[in-house]
């Protein structure tokens, strides 16, 4: 059956790891990033549940040309 709490848990990591994502891709002036994947993680147990979620994508940069070209 679904388990709504960690399902939730789940979708909340993976939203914050995408946003982390977007941040750091406009902070370099990436104009777009595609392919992404996540990697999710348990990382607690007992009654406190953790999760950990690595987003990564390719970031498409504009193409800077020299002066004069």
């Amino acid at each position: 059956g679904r388990v709504t709490p960690y399902e939730s848990l789940i979708d909340r990591a993976r939203r914050e790891a995408l946003l982390r994502m977007k941040t750091e891709a406009q902070s370099l002036d990436a104009a777009y990033v595609f392919n992404v994947k996540y990697e999710t993680s348990r990382i607690g147990s007992g009654r406190v549940p953790a999760m950990e979620v690595l987003a990564y994508g390719t970031a498409l940069m504009a193409s800077r040309t020299a002066a004069g070209d």
